[in-house]
C-alpha cells in the first residue's frame, strides 16, 4: 500500500508543480507526435493511468492531459504538424525545421515564428498573442493557401506574416487582413524580396471594421487566374506585380511602385482612394483607375513617369505633383485632375466625357474618338512643339471653368480626313492661341472652332474640308492660311486683322447677320488666292484683294462691305443672291464684277468711286441692279440683262477709254460723260450723254439706241457730242434697226465732232436712198466731219438736218443697168424697185446737191467729191 501511494503521489505532485509554473517563464517545446496522429492539439495515453500528448512534456495522471505551450514558449517543429479547426495553438516563439506545418484552426505567435519547411493554410487565422509589439513569423519554406474555407491574418491587426520563398493561393476561401482597433497598426502580409506569390483563384481579401490591412510585395506577386480577384488591402508594391489573366481590383490604397506587368487582356484595377505613385514607378499593361467616389483614385505628389494608366469614367487623379506619360494614358470619361505631361514618344487617348483635366502639356500625341470631350479646368493645355492632338467627328476638344485659360497650340492640331464634325470649344469661350510655330490642320470634314481663336500660326484646310470659326479672332503677323478648303467664318463677331497683316486666304466663306456685328475688321488686309463665298456679315478691312483667277460669290443672304473697304479685284466678283457694298472698287485690268442677279453694287455713302478696268456686267436679272456709285471706266461696262440703275442724280458715269455696251438691258444714269472708248448696243439709256472723245456706235450691227429721258429721277435724256466725239453709223439697208443703226435722243441732240458712215453687208445704196439716223426732239448744231467708210467708188452720202432729225442721202454716180436704156438705177439692191418717177437725173446727183437741179454729170460728180458727202442744208 505504501508504495502505492508514494507511486501515485510522486506524478501528481510533478504534474501540479509543473501546472502552477508562472507562465513569464519560457520553455523549449518540441513537437514530437507521441501520439501519432501530428495534431497540435491531441491528448493519449496508455492504461495504466496516464496521459501524454504530442509534446515533450511530462506524462499527466487520467483524465488530465499535459499542457500545451503557452505564449512564453519556445515550440520548435521538426516533423508535420496541424492545428486542427476549431482549435488554437499558442506560442512565444515557433521554429519549425522540417515538416508540412498545416493551419486548419488558429495560430497565435506572442512574439516571432520561423518555418523553414512548407505552411499549408486551409482556413482559421494566424494572428499576434499578445499586445501589438513587433510579432512576425517569416516562411522560409513555402505557404500554400488553398481550400474553401476563409483566412485570416491577425482580425486585430499588430503582426507581419512575411513570405520569403514560394507562395499560392489557390480555392475559393476568401482572406481578412486584419487592423487593430483605432486603426493604429494593420496586419501586414509582406511578400519579401526574392520571394513569389501567386494567386491562382477569383477569392478576396477583406478589411475588418477596423481599418485596412497591408499587403507589401518587394518580390514577384503573379494572378495567373482568369476573373476577378478584388482585394481591400493596402497594396504597397516595391517589386513585380505580374497580372497575367483577369482583373486584379485594389479597393483601398497603398504605393504604387515597383513594376505592373498586365498582359494583353488582363486588368489592374486601382478602385480605391489615395493610392500613390512612387516616382520609380513602371507599369506597362492595361492598369485601371476607377470606383474613385469623390476622392482621388491616385494621388501624384511627387513627379512620377508611368508607360501605362488608364482612367475609367469613374475615375479619378489628383494631387500637386506631374504624372509624366512615356507610353499611353487612356481617359475613359473619368477625372484625371493632375497635371499631366505627354512626352514625345507619348499618347493619351481620352475616349470619354471628361472636363477636370489638370494642366497639360502634349509632347507626344493625344486622340480624341467620337464622343469624347476632353477639357482641362481653369489650367492651361499646351500642345508643345512636335505635340499633336487629333479630334474625330463628334469629339470636342476644349476647356472647363472660370477662369481665363487658354489651349496654347505650338504643335498640331488635327482633323483627321473624315466628312463629319470635330469642334474647339472653352467654357466662356476662352483663347485657342495657335502660336507661331502652331498648326491647325484640317484633312477633311469640318473643325469648328468656338473659342477665342488668337493666331500667329499655321492653319492648313484639304481640299472639300471646311474649317469653321465661330466667335471672336486675332490674327496677327505670321498668321498663314493654306489649302483648296474653306476657312469659314460663321457669325463671328469682332475678327481682327492686326496692322502691316496681308491674310491670305485661298477659300474663305464669311456668313451672318452685318446687324449682330458679325464681321472681320482691323488695319489688316485680306487676299482670296481662289475664292471667296460671300453669304452674310461685314467686311471692314482697308483692303480685299482678289487675285486674278480667284472668284468672289455673294451668294447672301445678307453681305456688304464695309465703308472704308477697297476692293481690288483682279479675278472674278459674281453678284448671285445678295448686294455688296464697299468703299472703293477697283475691278482691275482682267477682272470681272458679273451682277447675276438683281441685287445693288453699291458705296456705303453712295457716291464712292468704282473704277473699271475690266468687265463690270448685269448678266442676269429681268429687274433692276442699283448701282450706287460713280463709275469711271477703262474696261468694259455692259449692261446684257435688265436694267443697270444709278441710284442718285450725283452718281456719275465717266467714261475714259474702253467698252460701255447695252447688251440686251439698258442703263440709266443722270450723267455719262464719254471722253473716250465706245459706246455701243441697241436699247434704252436714260441719261443725260456728254461725247467729248468717244465712239458712240448705236444698234448691235445694226440697231437703235434711244438716249432716254425720265420724269422720276428727273433726267432730259440729252445727247451732246463735243469736237473729239464721233457718231457711227452702220448701214446694210434702208429699214432703221434692222437694217442701218439709228440715235434716238428724247431730248435735245447737240452735234458736233465727226460722223462715220460704214455700208455692212455688201449693201451698195441707190442714188437717192435717205435714211435717218438722228431723231430728237430738237436737233442743235452740225457734225464737223462726215467719214464714209467702204463706200464703193461712186456713191457718196450727205447729211441732211432739220430740226428734229438727221438725215443721211446717198448719191450714186454709177447706178446698175435696169435693162431699160434710160440710164436710171432700178434699186435692186436694196430691193426697193425702180427709182420713183421724177427722181432720175444725171447720175442722181441732185441726192448729193439738193437744190441745183439737173446738172451734168462730170459737174454733179465734182460737186460730190468736193463736198465729200458733207450737207449743212437745213429746210
Amino acid at each position: 500500500m505504501r508504495r502505492f501511494s508514494v507511486q501515485v503521489w510522486i506524478p501528481t505532485m510533478l504534474y501540479a508543480f509543473w501546472a502552477m509554473t508562472p507562465a513569464s517563464r519560457a520553455a523549449n517545446r518540441n513537437f514530437d507526435n507521441s501520439c501519432g496522429d501530428n495534431f497540435w492539439h491531441s491528448c493519449c495515453g496508455p492504461v495504466d493511468g496516464t496521459k501524454s500528448n504530442n509534446w515533450d512534456v511530462p506524462e499527466s495522471p487520467a483524465p488530465l492531459c499535459p499542457i500545451l505551450p503557452n505564449a512564453a514558449d519556445n515550440v520548435f517543429v521538426s516533423i508535420d504538424c496541424a492545428i486542427q479547426a476549431a482549435m488554437t495553438g499558442t506560442v512565444g516563439n515557433l521554429t519549425q525545421m522540417t515538416g508540412n506545418f498545416s493551419i486548419n484552426g488558429k495560430l497565435e505567435i506572442a512574439d516571432q515564428a520561423t518555418f523553414d519547411g512548407p505552411v499549408i493554410w486551409n482556413s482559421g487565422e494566424i494572428a499576434r498573442g499578445n499586445d501589438a509589439s513587433g510579432q512576425q513569423a517569416t516562411l522560409n519554406g513555402g505557404l500554400t493557401m488553398q481550400g474553401a474555407d476563409p483566412k485570416t491574418l491577425s482580425f486585430f491587426g499588430g503582426f507581419r506574416l512575411i513570405n520569403a520563398g514560394a507562395a499560392t493561393w489557390s480555392g475559393a476561401g476568401d482572406w481578412t487582413i486584419g487592423m487593430i482597433p483605432g486603426a493604429c497598426c494593420p496586419a501586414i502580409f509582406e511578400n519579401a524580396a526574392g520571394a513569389t506569390f501567386t494567386v491562382s483563384n477569383t477569392a478576396s481579401i477583406f478589411q475588418t471594421a477596423f481599418g485596412i490591412g497591408v499587403f507589401e510585395n518587394a518580390g514577384i506577386l503573379i494572378k495567373s487566374s482568369g476573373g476577378l480577384s478584388e482585394w481591400a488591402v493596402n497594396l504597397i508594391n516595391t517589386g513585380l506585380v505580374h497580372v497575367q489573366n483577369g482583373e486584379l481590383r485594389l479597393t483601398r490604397a497603398g504605393v504604387i511602385g515597383g513594376t505592373w506587368q498586365i498582359d494583353p487582356g488582363a486588368e489592374l484595377g486601382i478602385a480605391g482612394n489615395f493610392f500613390e505613385l512612387d516616382p520609380a514607378v513602371v507599369i506597362q499593361g492595361r492598369a485601371v483607375v476607377k470606383q474613385s467616389g469623390t476622392n482621388p483614385g491616385i494621388k501624384i505628389d511627387n513627379d512620377v513617369t508611368i508607360d501605362d494608366l488608364t482612367v475609367a469614367i469613374d475615375g479619378n487623379l489628383g494631387g500637386t505633383g506631374i504624372l509624366r506619360v512615356a507610353g499611353s494614358l487612356t481617359n475613359e470619361g473619368g477625372d484625371p485632375a493632375v497635371h499631366i505631361h505627354i512626352l514625345p514618344a507619348g499618347h493619351l487617348e481620352s475616349s470619354g466625357v471628361s472636363t477636370t483635366f489638370g494642366m497639360l502639356d502634349v509632347e507626344g500625341t493625344v486622340h480624341l474618338p467620337a464622343g469624347a470631350l476632353l477639357g482641362c479646368r481653369d489650367v492651361v493645355m499646351t500642345i508643345m512643339p512636335g505635340g499633336e492632338v487629333t479630334i474625330d467627328d463628334g469629339a470636342t476638344l476644349g476647356q472647363a471653368g472660370l477662369l481665363v485659360q487658354p489651349i496654347e497650340n505650338h504643335g498640331e492640331i488635327r482633323k483627321p480626313p473624315t466628312g463629319g464634325t470635330a469642334v474647339i470649344e472653352n467654357a466662356f469661350i476662352q483663347f485657342l492661341n495657335n502660336r507661331a510655330d502652331g498648326l491647325i490642320s484640317v484633312e477633311g470634314g469640318t473643325l469648328e472652332c468656338r473659342n477665342k481663336l488668337d493666331s500667329a500660326g499655321a492653319i492648313d484646310i484639304a481640299a472639300g474640308a471646311t474649317f469653321r470659326h465661330r466667335t471672336w479672332a486675332n490674327y496677327h503677323a505670321g498668321t498663314v492660311i493654306t489649302g483648296d478648303g474653306w476657312f469659314h467664318l460663321d457669325q463671328t463677331p469682332n475678327n481682327f486683322i492686326d496692322a502691316g497683316v496681308d491674310l491670305d486666304i485661298p477659300r474663305f466663306r464669311l456668313s451672318g447677320q452685318i446687324n449682330a456685328g458679325h464681321s472681320i475688321n482691323g488695319p489688316g488686309t485680306i487676299t482670296i488666292t481662289k475664292e471667296f463665298d460671300a453669304q452674310g456679315g461685314l467686311i471692314n478691312v482697308p483692303q480685299v484683294m482678289i487675285q486674278a483667277g480667284a472668284v468672289m460669290n455673294v451668294s447672301g443672304p445678307e453681305f456688304t462691305g464695309d465703308d472704308g473697304v477697297v476692293f481690288e479685284n483682279f479675278g472674278t466678283t459674281n453678284i448671285i443672291a445678295q448686294s455688296l457694298g464697299f468703299g472703293v472698287f477697283n475691278n482691275r485690268p482682267g477682272g470681272i464684277v458679273d451682277l447675276q442677279a438683281d441685287f445693288a453694287f453699291l458705296n456705303w455713302f453712295s457716291n464712292g468711286p468704282v473704277n473699271n478696268e475690266g468687265l463690270l456686267t448685269k448678266s442676269g436679272g429681268a429687274g433692276v441692279s442699283d448701282l450706287v456709285a460713280s463709275v469711271t471706266n477703262t474696261g468694259t461696262f455692259r449692261a446684257a440683262s435688265g436694267t443697270i440703275v444709278f441710284t442718285n442724280s450725283h452718281n456719275t458715269f465717266t467714261q475714259n477709254a474702253g467698252l460701255t455696251e447695252l447688251a440686251g438691258g439698258s442703263i440709266r444714269v443722270a450723267s455719262m460723260t464719254l471722253n473716250g472708248g465706245v459706246l455701243r448696243g441697241a436699247g434704252s439709256l436714260t441719261a443725260n450723254v456728254s461725247n467729248n472723245g468717244a465712239t458712240v456706235e448705236p444698234g448691235a450691227s445694226p440697231g437703235i439706241l434711244n438716249v432716254a429721258a425720265s420724269l422720276s429721277p428727273l433726267i432730259a435724256g440729252n445727247y451732246t457730242q463735243g469736237a473729239g466725239g464721233m457718231l457711227a453709223i452702220e448701214v446694210g439697208g434702208l429699214m432703221p434697226g434692222t437694217k442701218h443703226d439709228r440715235l434716238v435722243v428724247d431730248g435735245t441732240a447737240t452735234l458736233g465732232g465727226q460722223l462715220t458712215v460704214e455700208l455692212i453687208g455688201g449693201f451698195v445704196p441707190a442714188d437717192g436712198d435717205t435714211i435717218t439716223i438722228i431723231e430728237a426732239a430738237s436737233v442743235a448744231g452740225t457734225f464737223a466731219d462726215v467719214v464714209p467708210v467702204g463706200l464703193p467708188a461712186g456713191v457718196f452720202a450727205a447729211v441732211d438736218y432739220n430740226f428734229t432729225t438727221a438725215r443721211i442721202i446717198f448719191t450714186n454716180v454709177n447706178p446698175p443697168d435696169d435693162g431699160m436704156m434710160d440710164g436710171a438705177s432700178d434699186g435692186a439692191d436694196d430691193g426697193t424697185g425702180p427709182t420713183p418717177a421724177g427722181q432720175e437725173g444725171a447720175m442722181g446727183c441732185g441726192a448729193c446737191a439738193p437744190g441745183l437741179g439737173p446738172v451734168l454729170p462730170f459737174m454733179a460728180a465734182a460737186f460730190c467729191i468736193v463736198r465729200r458727202g458733207i450737207s449743212t442744208r437745213r429746210p
